[in-house]
């Protein structure tokens, strides 16, 4: 089997949350010092490539002001992580997209590279980032061709990403040294907490 390499893969910027736990504010666009969480993150991770999409549900001319593909949700309502990958899967030019929320601030500088490595090292479906305690579903390397069963996984009214990744092999990308990369900003205490750094 041929290795995977960085060209075989394009990032999804998973920014279609409806916000709940931060009373409904569209999270990629909340001001921390003089950027949105959106660039700060797209700052980040086109260091490590140019293949990138962001996945958004509203305001999407503002991310679009960006210079990437926006792609939204075939699904209305808000249907999480998971409906933001799918309507990924079906427009990528890639054979593997992966992800990462839009609610992280901190990108490690190696994510990419380390999540590629894992796959090459391993006879796997798939590559889910681990804090070292337990995986982190929305850092994942994904190949397009779990598509259907994706598709078929939410057409049962199936929405939890954890769950529908551990029907696959999985293989974990360790960053137990880098655990503040995975520090996401779901609520205004997190926020309050983060901005106090």
């Amino acid at each position: 089997m041929n290795k995977l390499s960085l060209e075989d893969i394009s990032l999804v910027i998973l920014a279609g949350g409806a916000g709940q736990r931060m009373y409904g504010q569209d999270k990629g666009l909340i001001e921390i010092g003089e950027k949105k969480l959106i660039n700060h993150v797209v700052e980040k991770a086109r260091l490590q490539t140019e293949k990138i999409v962001i996945s958004a549900n509203r305001h999407l001319e503002q991310y679009e002001s960006l210079g990437y593909p926006v792609i939204k949700d075939d699904q209305e309502d808000f249907q999480g992580p998971l409906a933001g990958i799918l309507a990924a899967i079906k427009v990528v030019k890639t054979d593997y997209l992966l992800t990462l929320p839009c609610d992280a601030p901190i990108v490690a500088s190696n994510y990419h590279q380390k999540m590629l490595d894992t796959f090459n090292e391993s006879k796997t479906d798939l590559v889910v980032a681990s804090d070292g305690q337990q995986m982190q579903p929305v850092y994942a390397l994904i190949p397009k061709g779990l598509q259907q069963d994706l598709e078929e996984y939410m057409l049962k009214g199936k929405r939890k990403a954890s769950e529908w990744l551990k029907r696959h092999r999985i293989a974990l990308a360790d960053f137990s040294r880098q655990q503040d990369f995975f520090i996401n900003l779901n609520t205004s205490d997190e926020l309050k907490d983060y901005l106090g750094k």
